[in-house]
């Protein structure tokens, strides 16, 4: 009952977010009672969820293919077909291989997890392990845009680079979300061999460090490539871990600069500066290694103009959820995705159906994109990407449907298009 009044209320708010984006016409206008049916569906308990994987997601995606091909699209998949076989490996850790061990003037200190420190499983080895020097890198960001680059002046070759997790206040939020995401990258590009994130003060504010305990068992995900390796594989990489402030402060034992100070320098724009920490660590875990596959649903309602027909604009919502629940303080166990994303799945279909029904259809086609492992890091998305099933250079535009809930004036768009009508 609860679930059923959640989707009655996104049902009338998602309405204005779905209208806004049809062209107008006599013909054809959304239909609530569509909308609420499919979020019915998406979000039922018998859908668990709609991990990664599951075969429950598979439901789903086979449930927007039907829809899809009911509506007269023509399937943009794989041989033909609505769907996009995206190949990935889920990584598991054993929880009991999990070491970190700070060596400090010839003494070893062996931390406790996950109460000090917590890591999550590699996607590339089952037996990982690497002893290398601390170097502090700040927040471990570089953007010339922003006059960054907290690895001025260091030599992180070979060690483990200490980085504090999130990003400058100064920072506007939509660009500090990209370059947070080039975190791994920066650091593997610059030859360090492992990385150790820092809990701070202000983010335990926003999201508790036992909140990310509940998360522990859960599997980390990446498409695989022809060759079956890992997409942004970076094998230099070898350990990992997330430390919390209370623990850390061993890490500074022998630094220029105590970590309680470090840490009330964090309101300044830039960040602080990084140095040699003068200790070194020892990080190892063991993990367990499944490939599988997900799908990516894919389907194409042809432009009417004889030239502009064969450039798309791509219309993509991500399908898949969390699953099911480690939160022992709650009997339910599902999340279900009402909002996020089954809201903006239930749209891109009644926008379809709009725009299907239009006795005049758009000039340019609409390739409606419906991915796979957004919750586990954009992954259909990012292998559509690198794996488009029309022309890349023919994609012009895309709109993005992302728990689509217009709760507040809307007066804000982000658009990387090029200077032009695209419908």
């Amino acid at each position: 009952m609860k679930l059923k009044r959640l989707l009655g209320a996104l049902t009338l708010t998602t309405l204005a977010g779905c209208a806004a984006n049809i062209p107008t016409s006599s013909t054809v206008a959304a239909n609530a009672a569509a909308i609420e049916a499919h979020m019915q569906f998406l979000a039922a308990d018998a859908l668990a969820g709609r991990d990664t994987g599951s075969n429950e997601h598979e439901i789903a995606s086979l449930y927007i293919a039907t829809q899809l091909q009911a509506l007269g699209l023509k399937p943009a998949g794989d041989n033909g077909s609505y769907l996009q076989r995206v190949p990935l490996r889920k990584a598991r850790l054993a929880q009991d291989s999990a070491k970190f061990t700070l060596h400090v003037d010839g003494v070893s200190t062996e931390m406790a997890y996950p109460k000090a420190f917590f890591t999550g499983p590699s996607l590339q080895f089952a037996q990982t392990e690497v002893t290398a020097p601390l170097v502090f890198a700040g927040y471990g960001l570089v953007s010339k845009e922003f006059g960054l680059d907290d690895y001025a002046g260091l030599d992180v070759k070979g060690k483990i680079v200490v980085l504090l997790t999130g990003r400058p206040d100064s920072l506007p939020s939509e660009e500090a979300a990209h370059l947070n995401s080039l975190k791994t990258r920066l650091a593997a590009e610059r030859g360090a061999v492992g990385i150790i994130t820092l809990h701070t003060p202000k983010q335990e504010k926003v999201r508790p460090y036992a909140s990310s305990l509940l998360y522990l068992n859960s599997p980390s995900m990446e498409w695989l490539q022809p060759d079956g390796t890992p997409a942004d594989s970076y094998p230099d990489l070898k350990g990992g871990a997330y430390v919390h402030p209370d623990a850390a402060a061993a890490l500074f034992a022998k630094a220029p600069v105590s970590l309680e100070a470090l840490f009330a320098s964090l309101d300044d724009a830039k960040g602080p500066a990084g140095f040699d920490l003068g200790v070194s660590a020892t990080l190892s875990r063991s993990s367990s290694h499944e490939d599988i596959s997900s799908p990516n649903v894919i389907a194409v309602l042809e432009g009417s103009d004889p030239l502009l027909k064969d450039e798309y604009v791509v219309v993509t919502a991500h399908s898949d959820h969390i699953g099911y629940s480690n939160d022992l303080r709650n009997e339910d166990k599902i999340n279900n995705g009402a909002m996020d994303n089954a809201a903006g799945v239930a749209i891109l279909l009644e926008t379809a159906r709009l725009f299907a029904e239009l006795p005049q259809k758009p000039k340019r086609s609409i390739l409606f994109v419906v991915v796979t492992g957004e919750e586990k890091g954009l992954l259909g998305a990012d292998y559509f990407a690198n794996n488009p099933t029309r022309p890349i250079e023919k994609l012009v535009a895309n709109v993005n449907l992302d728990m689509p809930v217009l709760l507040y004036p809307f007066a804000d768009m982000i658009a990387r298009v090029r200077l032009r009508v695209v419908i």
